[in-house]
């Protein structure tokens, strides 16, 4: 029988200033900690300086242990998480993320109110430099899904960087797969919807939580089109991964579909230059992102 409680994973890679902040979120909680909970820092990169991160905190945060993971790649370090975890729910958050005061106290009242196998939260975006004026205001909030705590329907997901699961559930359901998803430095999704469609399969209640909060940082990389364009291309790419290789026929049919459509959407798209805050980014993206995650699939 595993202790009821909850491991909160940190996967971290050469991101100690960010992670500084993360941690420090956690020792401002509204409510007292409870007993049963813990933190595993899993560095993906062996870095000194997160290492000395986590010592600072240990002083004020007892239950909180630092491991290496020397296997780049996010859903190495999350598997490598679960291994280590003691309890029997674990909790992911992202190193570029500030829970609000109530997340712990809201992580565990669902827990402890609801039957869930594995629930998802609400993050918001926050900035260290003055976001440019062509990303959307509403670029790096997630969607509510609902309104009030409960069960989604089948087939929905919940978003990775702000989830828990019960233990057992996501070991029988295999794990997150480490083929695809963020690696280093490389750009990468899907690793997180996959493993919820295996717990969907598995017979597991999925559920969200509008209260269960945090704000996660857009990064200053993330201004520029030619990390959006990687975005697109990478999430056609580890879908396709997910999905088999395609044969010469269907790539040909890819590459024509994309090619065909980029002058379509060129066009069609010039229209929305009257709406005030589109922006030529805006135009370029939106003309461009269908046709790179076709090129995305056609890589596999």
């Amino acid at each position: 029988m595993m202790n009821e409680g909850v491991s909160i994973i940190i996967c971290t890679y050469k991101r100690y200033d960010l992670l500084f902040c993360c941690l420090d979120s956690f020792t401002k909680q509204s409510s007292p900690l409870p007993v049963n909970i813990e933190w595993i820092i899993v560095d993906n990169a062996n870095d000194n300086a997160t290492q000395k991160i986590v010592s600072e905190f240990q002083s004020t945060m007892q239950n909180i242990r630092y491991v290496v993971e020397p296997n780049i790649g996010l859903s190495y370090a999350r598997n490598r998480g679960v291994t280590e975890a003691k309890y029997n729910w674990v909790a992911y958050v992202d190193d570029d993320a500030k829970v609000h005061p109530d997340f712990v106290a809201q992580m565990y009242h669902v827990i402890h109110h609801y039957k869930f196998d594995v629930f998802g939260g609400v993050f918001y975006p926050w900035y260290r430099s003055p976001k440019p004026a062509w990303l959307p205001d509403d670029f790096g909030k997630l969607n509510m899904v609902r309104s009030s705590t409960g069960p989604l329907r089948y087939g929905q997901t919940v978003a990775g960087g702000i989830a828990a699961y019960k233990k057992d559930k996501l070991i029988e359901a295999g794990l997150f797969p480490v083929d695809i998803g963020m690696r280093g430095n490389i750009v990468g999704y899907g690793e997180e919807d996959f493993i919820i469609r295996k717990m969907w399969q598995n017979g597991c209640i999925v559920g969200f939580a509008p209260d269960w909060k945090m704000d996660h940082l857009v990064a200053e990389y993330k201004y520029s089109l030619k990390w959006h364009f990687k975005r697109s291309f990478a999430k056609g790419r580890d879908a396709q991964t997910k999905a088999g290789s395609l044969n010469t026929l269907q790539k040909l049919i890819l590459i024509g579909k994309a090619v065909v459509i980029v002058p379509y959407l060129f066009l069609r798209n010039l229209a929305f230059f009257k709406k005030a805050g589109y922006y030529y980014q805006n135009y370029v993206l939106d003309s461009l992102r269908h046709s790179l995650k076709l090129f995305g699939k056609v890589s596999v």
